[in-house]
């Protein structure tokens, strides 16, 4: 650690002697690599025509790039610069010359800083749920891996919290009165929303007064004469490869589908997880029933004879809905692991940095069914296709957040 301290800070003290700002810095317009190099020391180069450090290489000041050693990067190594970690690490920084994680956030392995987890958000750890209330715990659904924040057992949530229970407000005994209710009619009254089939007019007014059904489907009365409503049963407006609640609209993540809990207000995510008719975006079981997506590859049979995890390890290809890992390591893995800051592949190749950060400049977002961009964000980043609407920031920009309620039909 104190040679390669001292081999960072030789680095440091001859690119400010011998290399002084001259006429191209960083972020200076350039048509090729001598224009960055002959002027700037350090790993430069020409990047969409503007002068850029390499890979894996941070800004010392306007003209010079240091190179970040792989390890000097990771959490506990050695550093000089906060953007030395932050390059491989994010949320961290360079503190008494280590690499640490910022305030409010906490260590995962060696590679990722962790923000708190709310109760039903996906966690990683038991810490990172009390890092948000100290009454929760990490409930796992793939032991020591991945789960969802719940009450501990001696507290209950009330909201976004958890409160002690106590003999006032546990009213497991109690004894409740159920009033007989006709449902006979319920049918066809309840709410449909557009684009979902429908059997009368009444479903889809419950959910939006400006539509009806037509040939079996929620539309909108009118499109105001346009040749391609910008709101109608075939363009929702929601995320296309995400799931529509049936009564509200909401379009949630596909990893919420057959997930065992309901995350629609109405719970058509859970409506046919038993079969024979599985949701849309969920996984059939051949021995029965339908689980989530995200149970594809994940290690555990799901699935009472185990179709979730078949053709997942030794195979030239994945099933569909997972990831490949690159080079000798032969496994599949469940698409959500991509870039989300946790290796699973041996190589690493499912957290790449040029996919995952991106190309500089922004875009369109949208879902491009493509295995190693399954899906785009405004700001060029990569992410699985399951941050998508899942009610939380995936992109960092909050792009994957922006297409996930259904559109309005237009009045007559």
């Amino acid at each position: 650690m104190a040679v390669l301290r001292l081999l960072l800070w030789l680095i440091v003290v001859a690119s400010i002697i011998w290399c002084p700002a001259r006429g191209h810095q960083l972020g200076s317009r350039c048509h090729n690599n001598e224009d960055c190099t002959l002027e700037m020391s350090g790993g430069v180069m020409c990047d969409e025509g503007r002068c850029e450090c390499l890979p894996h290489h941070v800004p010392l000041n306007r003209s010079t790039c240091i190179q970040v050693p792989i390890s000097a990067s990771l959490l506990g190594f050695d550093c000089l610069l906060d953007s030395q970690c932050k390059d491989r690490v994010e949320n961290s920084s360079c503190v008494n010359g280590s690499c640490r994680c910022d305030a409010g956030f906490i260590p995962f392995k060696r590679h990722a800083c962790l923000p708190p987890a709310k109760l039903d958000q996906i966690c990683y750890s038991e810490e990172q749920c009390r890092l948000w209330d100290s009454d929760s715990t990490c409930d796992y659904i793939i032991p020591n891996v991945i789960g969802r924040c719940h009450c501990t057992p001696a507290s209950r949530q009330l909201g976004v919290q958890c409160l002690p229970r106590t003999a006032n407000n546990n009213n497991n005994n109690d004894i409740v009165e159920v009033e007989t209710v006709d449902t006979s009619s319920l049918i066809v009254t309840t709410p449909v929303s557009l684009g979902l089939r429908c059997i009368s007019d009444s479903q889809c007014l419950s959910s939006d007064p400006n539509s009806r059904c037509l040939n079996g489907i929620c539309d909108c009365k009118s499109n105001n004469g346009s040749a391609v409503p910008h709101c109608s049963a075939l363009n929702t407006g929601c995320y296309p490869g995400t799931f529509q609640c049936r009564a509200t609209g909401q379009c949630i993540s596909w990893f919420f589908v057959c997930d065992g809990r309901a995350h629609c207000a109405d719970g058509s995510d859970e409506d046919g997880c038993n079969g024979p008719q599985c949701p849309p975006l969920s996984f059939k079981c051949k021995s029965g029933g339908c689980v989530s997506r995200a149970s594809l590859c994940d290690g555990v049979n799901d699935c009472k004879g185990g179709e979730d995890e078949m053709g997942c390890h030794g195979q030239k290809t994945c099933p569909s809905f997972t990831l490949k890992c690159r080079g000798v390591d032969t496994k599949c893995l469940p698409e959500y692991e991509l870039c989300n800051a946790v290796k699973g592949c041996a190589d690493g190749s499912d957290e790449l940095r040029s996919v995952c950060r991106g190309k500089r400049g922004r875009g369109i977002p949208g879902v491009t069914n493509t295995a190693n961009c399954p899906f785009r964000c405004a700001n060029g980043r990569c992410r699985s296709s399951a941050v998508v609407c899942s009610g939380r920031d995936g992109c960092g920009d909050n792009s994957d957040e922006d297409q996930c309620a259904i559109c309005k039909c237009p009045t007559s």
